[in-house]
């Protein structure tokens, strides 16, 4: 530990303060440069009397300033709260999942109750925050609060909760428009309500945290000493949760997400020099006001295309490069072999011979019954005929997508030594989407076969970069899962702000990035089986990889195999298949994670007959999900990466529940 030198807080205090006046100088410049021959004195009476520049400035501009340095000094002190209390660096509100779970109480009450008002907003939101931050709890509760077990489940209720949130919007897009973008977090403002508000709830709860910043620095010595200094542990450090979650909550009651400046406004205090418990609040909040104000300003100065882009969403792009950082290095290293043991060890008969003609049979079946506004009813052949080329294409692209989906979460699961791995899990499906919107912009319409290139080459991107993090962690399985999960996160709030821009090439995103299938053309059907049949033969054929990689690098190396050449053959298999599967359902499903281990529950053990069952399996769900989807709530549509989703994410829950991280 770095010994507390005498000008080092000091020192912390003086830059914060310093990054703050950067900011306000920024501020300053755009005022000016916004309201150049406005008079500031008397604005406010100008305003009411009906000059429409002071209205501007006063209604508008001041009040966004006012929401951005308030909402940013906020997240950090709740960032530094939660990684103080739980002792994890990663520790905000959005990676514990609580301004999800805010934002996905607001959403729905917003949808059943329209016209809330903002005390109200505030109450739900802080349920839905509380009951996010207990699931997180009680999921890692029996892993110690482990920074792993954490950092897990907040990140995977985070994905949960945003894809809940997705499809209330999807179904009432035409009314909910406002609502998702505030949920990427829009500091826009009309008027001095949302300032008013955040002023209110806010001051008391740091008048409530400044009478106990001494014993909040006793965290740092562990519990044990705490209860021998007589500090009750469990009810100080609940309280000090609950704080953060409240003021978490009222944030989001008034902006929406602001993702990551409560990770970076703490990582930079400490970097500043920040050590003492109370330097490291007061260096916080001044850095997390510089970090969201600056991030605010700098679109307001970038003109009217820039100010549709909500700053919460552009904060991911600053907090990405610290989450990196932060993740560069695993904090417990533990050998991949061991979290390779089956978590099923009773020895089943293969049943391949069910299987594959199963999935054959829902297939065939997802396209000859439905349901229509008379009922549920079985195609007769002429009937078939008619509706067979607007069907065979969302079937088909379903089933391969999903058969790409399980033969890529099965590599990946061999490959890091971790069952828990899967594209949608690691951010790889992420980084495919990312690459497929980055592609929209410098390819022509007229070549769609560019997106896919696109996807492609996001997906690979995102592989090669959590290999080389993987690496320094000598692929070790938490810090896997923490990376994976971390940069899915992350490029999934920088995808959400794509959706939001003023372009017309970006009309069908949202339903894209939720899984819809309603789109698929016969082309896109047709390539995505080719892929995934070419997938499945190059993995049956890379089985002699995949077998010795599951026992672990250094095993695999003295049997002969060369495992640098091996990881990066796996690794580029799996980002061709995901590119091509996210491409047709959308980056969640969790089919990558379910596949494999339905294929090894039904006795899947050995490398191809494991591949056989993963890759019907996979196929198999995602054609239900999608017919599900298609007649369950008929009219309405539940896309099938949505709905795949509510299967997988409580899966994965209770896997995480139920195996040692």
């Amino acid at each position: 530990m770095r010994p507390q030198t005498p000008s080092s807080g000091t020192n912390a205090l003086v830059i914060g303060g310093l990054v703050l006046a950067l900011a306000l100088v920024l501020t300053g410049f755009n005022l000016k440069t916004a309201f150049p021959r406005l008079e500031w004195h008397d604005l406010a009476q100008r305003a009411r009397e009906g000059d429409l520049l002071a209205a501007i400035a006063f209604y508008s501009a001041l009040p966004r300033i006012a929401v951005a340095m308030l909402c940013g000094a906020g997240l950090a002190l709740c960032g530094t709260m939660y990684q103080q209390v739980l002792g994890n660096p990663l520790a905000e509100p959005s990676t514990l999942g609580v301004s999800s779970g805010a934002y996905l109480a607001v959403s729905t009450l917003s949808w059943l109750l329209p016209g809330l008002g903002m005390p109200e907003r505030i109450l739900i939101a802080m349920a839905g925050a509380g009951l996010a931050m207990a699931l997180v709890l009680i999921l890692a509760w029996g892993h110690g609060l482990s920074v792993l077990a954490l950092s897990l489940s907040g990140l995977t209720l985070n994905l949960v909760f945003g894809s809940l949130a997705s499809i209330i919007i999807t179904f009432h897009r035409d009314g909910m428009v406002s609502l998702s973008f505030w949920g990427s977090g829009a500091l826009r403002q009309n008027d001095w309500r949302a300032a008013e508000t955040l002023v209110f709830t806010l001051f008391p709860a740091i008048a409530a945290l400044v009478p106990v910043t001494r014993s909040l620095s006793l965290f740092s010595v562990g519990d044990e000493t705490m209860s021998g200094l007589g500090v009750s542990v469990r009810t100080f450090r609940l309280m000090t949760l609950a704080l953060a979650t409240w003021i978490a909550a009222v944030i989001v009651a008034c902006v929406g997400i602001v993702s990551f400046v409560g990770l970076t406004a703490p990582w930079l205090a400490h970097l500043f020099g920040a050590r003492r418990m109370t330097e490291r609040l007061l260096v916080s909040a001044m850095v997390g006001t510089a970090l969201l104000l600056a991030t605010d300003q700098l679109l307001v100065a970038f003109g009217p295309m820039a100010q549709s882009i909500p700053a919460g969403s552009l904060t991911a792009l600053v907090g990405a490069p610290v989450l990196l950082w932060i993740l560069r290095k695993p904090r417990a290293a533990q050998p991949a072999a061991a979290a390779s043991a089956s978590i099923f060890s009773v020895p089943r008969p293969s049943i391949i011979p069910v299987v594959l003609p199963l999935a054959m049979f829902g297939m065939a079946a997802a396209m000859m019954i439905g349901r229509d506004a008379h009922g549920w009813h079985i195609l007769d052949y002429d009937t078939l005929a008619k509706v067979l080329p607007w069907r065979w294409p969302r079937v088909l692209g379903s089933a391969a997508a999903g058969a790409a989906l399980g033969i890529a979460g099965s590599g990946l699961q061999r490959l890091t030594g971790n069952p828990m791995a899967s594209p949608e899990v690691l951010g790889v499906s992420s980084g495919a989407v990312l690459g497929a919107l980055l592609a929209m912009f410098v390819a022509s319409p007229d070549l769609p076969v560019t997106q896919d290139i696109g996807a492609v080459v996001g997906s690979a991107v995102v592989v090669a970069l959590l290999a080389l993090l993987a690496r320094q962690g000598r692929f070790a399985a938490g810090h896997v899962l923490m990376v994976g999960i971390g940069l899915g996160t992350v490029l999934s709030a920088i995808s959400s702000a794509f959706a939001l821009l003023p372009d017309p090439r970006f009309q069908i995103l949202q339903l894209w990035i939720v899984g819809s299938t309603d789109g698929i053309s016969p082309f896109s059907a047709v390539l995505a089986a080719i892929v995934a049949t070419a997938g499945f033969a190059a993995a049956c054929l890379l089985r002699r990889w995949q077998a010795m990689l599951q026992l672990g690098a250094p095993f695999a190396a003295a049997a002969g195999v060369t495992v640098g050449r091996a990881q990066i053959g796996m690794l580029m298999l799996v980002s061709v298949l995901c590119a091509i599967a996210t491409l047709i359902v959308g980056p969640l499903s969790f089919i990558g994670l379910m596949a494999p281990h339905l294929a090894e529950i039904l006795g899947g053990r050995r490398v191809v007959p494991h591949l056989v069952l993963t890759t019907a399996l996979g196929a198999l769900v995602m054609v239900l999900a999608d017919w599900l989807g298609r007649n369950l709530l008929f009219p309405y549509e539940v896309p099938a990466g949505l709905l795949a989703t509510f299967v997988g994410g409580p899966y994965y829950f209770w896997l995480l529940h139920k195996r040692a991280v």
